[in-house]
């Protein structure tokens, strides 16, 4: 049975000699499934360019046929594109000559689009391999009091009553039994909730599994955001089955009241505080659980002994060395591109002989790598470091066969450079990304060699992409006038959309854009954004200015250009649309000079015209004029008489006019780039970084080092070397000694290239950010910003205030923070970046441990060291299952014996993101495990190319820890063994240090890119510094229970911070020391005192009124990250009213996200009343831990309160919260809600006037090994699917008979936004299980839960692998990097959706770069 998937030839697309072929197009409703008539429909070629069209008949057919060819070269793939009036434009791309002869396309209605309706709809379709696949939609209801309802073929429409809704908003359309689908449902005004979307084959229990031949796609298209959020196609790979049940939560209380006779309010007080203080001492007291158990008294000590030296550093210093650490790193592309450079300029002038094309191996349009490709941490995907790709574009043969062969050898020449062996790019600088190069004949070389199919040897052409029009260009405004006048044909008029579509392709995130559609004279031209008042996807503002080129606004002048028609006049007033250009202009120019006068950039108009001009030559010459200096113009004209008429007027003041052929429309237009205007500065911008766009093959937020190369002052092609952001800021990324102090980096305009209040740069997802919405602090655009843009060096001190991670940014909220700050700021040399760092003063006066750090080292000592992954080998001098304690062997993962492995972080290697792109092996576990600095420098073992050294601050570190003051073996391990063999409840102990060292006990398998300072545990030690007068120091902290990863039941963690040089807290903290114990413990260290009389109930909450124990947890599954409010409103309520319980509010930047939270603060006991009994809160001891003692069952019976439930987490109740204050809205739970993106001012929208700080970052994703036969890294940060993301989750169902596996890093299930999102916690709306076993529900609840201080793993052994979620981010596609300008989609319901094209950084550059000779 024919795949309805792409079926590829093995040999080159472009062949000679061919016949008409005919593709019988049948087009459908996607809603109904009916057929559709009237559809336009058209057939584009490889060469982008329109080669036939046809109207669809009363039943729906369309027949498209290729032409014909006997000589030259065919094109054999071909797209279909189909529009109609009141349906959303749809293309399938892949046809094949030959192959493809019935097609079935299906058309999506125009959803509504107004302010008071919202619809999505869930369209799913799929090959011709099995004839039915069924949808299964399940709906949150609308509160907590009513149930989930599932939408299917059997049960088409969710009632009201079940819902809690005013009527059934929801429902399937049709169910397609007869192959390919389509089958829809509709959400009409969606509620916030977990939406849950299920893929299931009919009767796949008779053999039938998941493969690839079945082709599954699932597309979400939105009324209020414009068209398709995004398209989910089926995962390459698929999750085993889930078990689910349902998780019900309220917040009523219905009791009956029984209070406890406390004596009073003061003794109920009283009673607490003292309760409190037994409690201290029995958790975290040197002989209670916690003290004991971390030994933290012997690790304080051991690093207050150990000896130190001076470390203190000044502000412009800490620049200084970062810039320089930068400038290193760029200059390494620099060179590798300037070496390319040079051999391709040496082939051309003939200095240097080329190589044969056709005899070498390599010199073929050849893209597959099946055999020859392995899976490359460092490219996210299968490549082959010793080859290369070669495509040639449609219109290769352009300028003639020889100058293509002449490219041809070039391009094989520098593929042989960078792939040459041990000599190549690859394996000298392990660190080199993708590099390419792209010829004026359309000639593409990329190495490594990747993954693809043949139809991308000819669909790809470089010279229409952003990054090679940006090589002769530099930044440019570009305006696009089309022609809309009847006076053409309609394949006339798609010819010239499509020219503007083809324009807007190659526009980089430093370039501007707008789009003008001409109309009949007396009839104000369209500009993109005119129908902001019926459509709400659209701003008035953007008919107003040129809008920058973020793949947001690129995607809204494609739509705009899709949506556009033709109207009834006979000819187009093409000089009023060029006057509404030219005031968009002179728009840009204004703002361009007074925010980044020091960055320049080109203007020019592009005209798309079919019709007469309707002026004089006088007039257009005023006009143009009307600028200076004046703007470039184009024309293109779709018609050769008219261009001829007309010559006169218009076309003697075009910079260039050229008629332009229907099927040449996708190419011609879109090479304006080479006018004169922009080859004028092309030699004198030398080699220079491009703007940032995202990588298609998960490499994060990139640039490219562009290198033109010239014959006899010709650009003959142009060379790309991508550098990622992780290379050049990686120094500032992984360094994490300093507690408070940090470093980012913006360009020339202030837009954001790394700022520790992003995610990492690979996980940047998120539209462009300024440094002024992240910086807010008094004195910081006044004396800090001038000086940072413009690029001098200097130093300045403000008050700053911060919010700070009081543990994971997603539950623990933050602490807000004030004080005297000192800013550097400098350029960074060679690169068209600036570094600014900020330094408290506490970490301008430094200690560091000295090398080595104690009296007498015994290296002897240090031979046997347990290293974390014991497949790999030790040097103890035993087999590695001698390590393993046979009674609990069989817990996966953990080795059981009493014995501590050490483990690394990326942050302890000098070359961290050289650490985490390759795999630990045998060797390297070795010469890890017998480092230290016992002899000096000579002990840091150097792991090879691009891995760099370890640093020796964590291995002495680790020093500290495993010998004594003697130099005897006398390590912490001791005292570690001690606890855990006489205490069965303490299960794990930790200790991670500031410098990227990490000792856990007993022995673990640890995530490559594990970093214990970006841990909850580690993150809440280091802030709980307390003050008492002159007194100071680190409290203790505790998590609220979790699931322990390895089977050890319910866990809570308890952790406290040590410092260098003595315990006093004005020295720098040296690390975080850890336990895990069972929760069921801390019942027996509760309940006593007051605690353990009937008829009251003792909480321990953390600081931000989580629970940690409920005397409810006991008797039932303990929940984590269960919020006060949602247990005891009223208890929240009082706190509140004695403002114990206060919010705080921040935008999270990586998201577009405003962020509350609460926090607990309570000195001394503080008490009140209740409608059944008092109240009392009391702080244990300096731990951020309190003791909330109700002397009553529990009971609300105030009539206020009771059968009362918490205000849901929607995204109206989120903002007028952090707007009108707590007290009158009090949620669930800390609350979360999605904020508009402007595309305009390029900014949220709500966001930053000064009134919100920027939230801490998330920590980073885990990379885990989940397969132990598959080497290969994958995602395993499954906190996006924890309980409490709201959105809709698109999960394949589980393969009966597939392998089965976690998806690869940037491959997850995309999720769309649906309102306000609660804090990921337990109780959450009652989510229905999986209708069959064939099919698998994302999780509701994290899979695996965590290892120590809560490393989230996922099950490996009989349970689930879930498939993660990224949230709002949608997933490229698989297959071929497209360099500058790659296919990225983001979604958001209720934010902007980001689209395909090219990512950010929004920067006005492309920069004016310095000039390399």
């Amino acid at each position: 049975m024919r795949v309805l998937a792409l079926v590829l030839p093995l040999f080159p697309t472009i062949v000679s000699g061919y016949g008409s072929f005919n593709f019988a197009i049948q087009v459908k409703d996607s809603a109904t499934g009916s057929s559709i008539s009237g559809a336009l429909c058209a057939l584009v070629d490889e060469g982008n360019s329109i080669v036939a069209t046809s109207t669809s008949s009363g039943g729906g057919g369309c027949n498209l046929v290729a032409p014909s060819c006997s000589s030259g070269e065919c094109p054999v793939h071909f797209k279909a594109v189909i529009s109609k009036s009141g349906y959303y434009k749809t293309d399938r791309s892949g046809l094949q000559r030959g192959v493809d002869s019935s097609t079935q396309i299906q058309l999506t209605d125009l959803l509504s689009n107004t302010v008071d309706t919202s619809v999505l709809r869930v369209v799913l379709s799929w090959g011709d391999y099995h004839s039915d696949l069924d949808s299964y939609l399940i709906v949150p209801p609308q509160n907590i009091e009513w149930a989930s309802c599932q939408l299917n073929y059997q049960k088409q429409s969710c009632p009201s009553a079940v819902l809690g809704l005013p009527t059934p908003l929801y429902h399937t359309d049709v169910d397609d039994t007869d192959y390919y689908g389509p089958e829809t449902t509709t959400i009409t005004n969606p509620h916030t909730g977990i939406y849950s979307y299920f893929v299931h084959i009919y009767g796949g229990g008779n053999g039938k599994c998941w493969d690839s031949g079945i082709s599954a796609n699932v597309e979400v298209w939105s009324g209020n955001k414009g068209g398709k959020l995004w398209s989910s196609p089926q995962p390459e790979e698929n999750p085993e089955p889930t078990c689910s049940g349902e998780v019900e939560h309220t917040c009523k209380q219905n009791c009956q009241c029984s209070a406890y006779s406390d004596g009073g309010l003061g003794s109920w007080k009283t009673g607490t505080e003292s309760a409190a203080s037994s409690l201290a001492e029995s958790l975290f007291g040197d002989s209670g659980i916690g003290g004991v158990a971390m030994c933290q008294n012997a690790v304080q000590t051991k690093f207050s002994e150990a000896t130190t030296v001076d470390d203190s550093t000044t502000a412009s210093g800490f620049a200084e060395s970062l810039a320089t650490k930068v400038s290193t790193r760029f200059a390494n592309r620099v060179t590798q591109a300037t070496t390319m450079k040079s051999s391709a300029e040496n082939i051309y002038d003939g200095t240097a002989a080329p190589p044969d094309p056709f005899t070498h191996p390599n010199a073929r349009c050849t893209i597959p790598c099946e055999y020859d490709c392995t899976f490359e941490p460092a490219f996210f995907g299968d490549v082959n470091l010793n080859s290369y790709n070669l495509r040639f574009g449609a219109r290769a043969d352009a300028d003639g066969s020889a100058q293509r062969e002449a490219d041809t050898s070039v391009s094989v020449e520098l593929g042989n450079i960078v792939t040459a062996g041990s000599n190549g790019m690859f394996q000298v600088d392990p660190s080199t990304k993708w590099v390419y190069v792209g010829t004026e004949t359309g000639v593409n070389m990329m190495a490594p060699q990747s993954k693809g199919n043949l139809a991308d040897c000819h669909n790809y052409d470089p010279r229409i992409r952003p990054w090679y029009a940006e090589a002769f260009s530099g930044a440019k405004n570009v305006i696009i006038v089309v022609d809309g006048s009847g006076a053409q044909s309609t394949d006339e008029f798609l010819s010239m959309k499509q020219g503007a579509k083809a324009i807007l392709g190659t526009l980089a995130a430093g370039d501007t854009a707008n789009v003008v559609f001409a109309r009949g004279q007396g009839v104000t031209p369209d500009v993109a954004g005119s129908d902001y008042g019926t459509d709400i996807t659209y701003n008035e503002c953007q008919t107003d200015q040129m809008l920058r080129q973020t793949s947001t606004n690129n995607d809204l002048l494609n739509r705009f250009v899709d949506n556009e028609g033709k109207d009834s006049s006979s000819e187009a007033d093409i000089y009023a649309a060029i006057q509404v250009g030219q005031g968009l202009l002179g728009v840009q120019r204004n703002f361009a000079a007074a925010n980044y006068p020091s960055i320049s950039s080109k203007d020019v108009v592009i005209v798309l015209a079919g019709s007469a001009y309707m002026r004089t030559s006088s007039e257009y010459s005023t006009l143009k004029s009307g600028l200076n200096p004046q703007a470039s113009w184009v024309l293109h004209s779709i018609n050769q008489n008219r261009l001829n008429v007309n010559s006169a007027n218009l076309g003697v003041h075009m910079d260039r006019k050229e008629f332009t052929a229907a099927s040449d429309a996708g190419f011609s237009p879109a090479r304006y780039y080479t006018l004169p205007t922009f080859l004028s500065g092309i030699e004198e911008r030398g080699i220079f970084a491009s703007s940032f766009y995202s990588d298609s093959s998960g490499l994060g937020l990139v640039t490219s080092v562009v290198a033109p190369i010239y014959k006899d002052g010709n650009v003959m092609g142009v060379i790309g070397v991508d550098v990622t952001v992780l290379d050049l800021v990686s120094d500032l990324v992984f360094d994490r000694e300093f507690e408070t102090s940090y470093a980012f980096i913006v360009d020339a305009a202030g837009n954001v290239v790394w700022h520790p209040a992003l995610p990492s740069p690979e996980d940047i997802t998120g539209p462009p950010v300024k440094i002024k919405d992240l910086e807010i602090s008094d004195g910081f655009e006044e004396f800090v910003m001038p000086g940072l843009l413009s690029g001098t060096t200097g130093t300045a001190q403000v008050t700053k205030s911060s919010a700070v991670a009081r543990g994971d940014a997603t539950y623990a909220g933050f602490a807000l923070k004030s004080r005297t700050v000192t800013f550097a700021w400098r350029p960074i040399a060679g690169t068209p970046f600036r570094i600014g760092v900020v330094l408290t003063a506490e970490d301008s006066n430094g200690l560091q441990l000295s090398s080595p750090p104690i009296q007498s080292c015994n290296g002897a000592a240090l031979d046997c060291e347990v290293y974390h992954d014991l497949n790999l080998g030790q040097v103890c001098g035993e087999e590695p299952g001698s390590w393993i304690d046979e009674a609990s062997s069989a817990v996966s993962g953990i080795y059981l014996d009493k014995k501590s492995a050490v483990f690394y972080s990326a942050s302890a290697f000098t070359s961290p993101e050289g650490w985490l792109e390759h795999a630990e092996t045998e060797a390297n576990a070795k010469v890890i495990s017998e480092a230290h600095t016992c002899d000096g420098a000579s002990g840091l073992p150097n792991m090879g190319k691009g891995l760099g050294s370890l640093k020796a601050g964590p291995v002495n570190d680790n020093l500290v820890l495993r010998l004594g003051r003697g130099g005897e073996a006398n390590t912490i391990d001791t005292c570690w063994a001690g606890a855990q063999e006489s205490n069965e409840n303490v299960l794990m102990t930790y200790f991670g240090s500031a410098t990227g060292l990490f000792r856990l006990m007993p022995a673990s398998l640890i995530p490559k890119k594990y970093d214990a300072t970006r841990r909850t545990w580690y993150m809440a030690a280091v802030a709980n510094r307390w003050e008492n007068g002159d007194a100071a120091g680190y409290g203790v902290v505790m998590t609220t229970p979790y699931l322990d990863a390895f089977g050890q039941g319910e866990v809570v963690t308890i952790a406290k911070a040590v410092t260098r040089g003595g315990e006093e807290a004005s020295n720098p903290v040296a690390g975080v020391v850890g336990v895990d114990v069972k929760f069921s413990s801390l019942a027996g260290i509760v309940k006593k005192g007051i605690c353990g009389k009937s008829n009251t109930v003792c909480m321990l909450l953390d600081e931000t009124a989580h629970v940690i124990f409920h005397p409810d947890f006991v008797s039932a599954k303990a929940d984590e990250n269960v919020f006060l409010a949602t247990i005891h409103r009223e208890a929240a309520d009082a706190l509140i009213s004695q403002s114990k319980l206060t919010q705080n509010t921040c935008i999270d930047y990586s998201d577009g996200r405003k962020k509350s939270s609460y926090s607990l603060s309570s000195e001394s006991v503080s008490g009140g009343s209740l409608s059944c009994g008092n109240w009392a809160l009391s702080k244990v001891g300096n731990a951020e831990v309190y003791l909330l003692a109700l002397s009553s069952n529990g009971c609300i019976v105030a009539s206020d309160k009771k059968n009362l439930a918490c205000k849901p987490c929607t995204k109206n109740n989120c903002n007028n919260w952090a707007s009108r204050g707590m007290g009158a809205s009090l949620l669930c739970q800390p609350c979360q809600c999605s904020m508009e993106y402007d595309g305009c001012d390029l900014r949220w929208e709500g966001g930053n006037d000064g009134e919100f700080l920027a939230c801490p970052a998330a920590p980073p994703s885990l990379f885990s090994n989940l397969c132990p036969t598959d080497n290969r890294w994958k995602d395993d940060d499954l906190a996006a699917a924890a309980a409490g993301i709201v959105g809709i989750i698109i999960a394949i169902g589980a393969c009966c008979c597939c392998v089965v596996g976690a998806l690869k890093k940037k491959q997850q299930s995309a999720m769309a936004e649906i309102s306000g999102r609660p804090a990921p916690q337990a109780p959450q709306a009652q989510v229905a299980s999986a209708p069959a076993v064939q099919m698998t529900q994302m999780p509701v609840m994290p899979a695996g839960s965590m290892v120590p201080g809560g490393i989230q793993q996922p099950v490996m052994m009989g349970g689930q692998i879930p498939m993660a979620a990224m949230p709002m981010q949608g997933m490229p596609m698989a297959g071929m990097p497209m360099q500058g300008g790659v296919p990225m989609q983001q979604v958001a319901y209720g934010n902007v959706p980001m689209a395909q094209g090219q990512q950010y950084m929004n920067a006005p550059p492309s920069y004016d770069a310095p000039t390399y000779n």
